[in-house]
């Protein structure tokens, strides 16, 4: 199975939690860690957004080789520029689930805006959260299983990286 369960003892932990408790999700965990800011709102500490919850689009680790992302990149890399941004562009304030996601709908993350395309022509018949320079060959495709519940919100494990800024 791709993913473990995220219900330990019949708890269920907050997202920082439950993104490192899953191997898929490695290469994010070491990017979370490395930056102390998205860390806190991860877990729940800092979350400015209403209600407290918030979706976090999860890239897989596959995501990140995609992009050319590996540990060493990310252990390179400014942890209060790039690595911030990358991460606030894949967190929605809010609890969205993949059915909550609306085709050609935009979605406000802590940092730009994505869409929502709906893939009707591709194999798996899903949807996408895009960023603005997302293109077809780098669509990320929301996987299942998703509606990964976090004691603060959801998961959305995503195929790709959502490119709404350049790196």
């Amino acid at each position: 199975m791709l993913f473990r369960s995220l219900f330990f003892e019949y708890h269920i932990h907050n997202t920082d939690d439950s993104i490192c408790r899953i191997t898929n999700f490695s290469l994010l965990c070491v990017t979370v860690n490395k930056s102390p800011v998205i860390k806190r709102l991860l877990t729940g500490l800092s979350i400015a957004p209403p209600n407290d919850v918030i979706t976090l689009f999860a890239p897989t680790n596959a995501a990140f080789t995609a992009a050319g992302i590996t540990e060493s990149t990310i252990e390179s890399w400014d942890a209060n520029l790039l690595l911030n941004q990358i991460l606030r562009t894949h967190i929605a304030p809010g609890k969205f689930s993949a059915f909550d996601l609306q085709c050609d709908s935009q979605l406000s993350m802590l940092l730009k805006t994505t869409t929502t395309q709906c893939a009707t022509a591709r194999a798996n018949n899903g949807k996408a959260q895009t960023g603005a320079f997302n293109t077809d060959d780098d669509l990320p495709m929301i996987l299942t299983p998703n509606n990964i519940e976090a004691c603060n919100g959801f998961i959305q494990p995503i195929s790709n990286i959502i490119r709404s800024i350049q790196f």
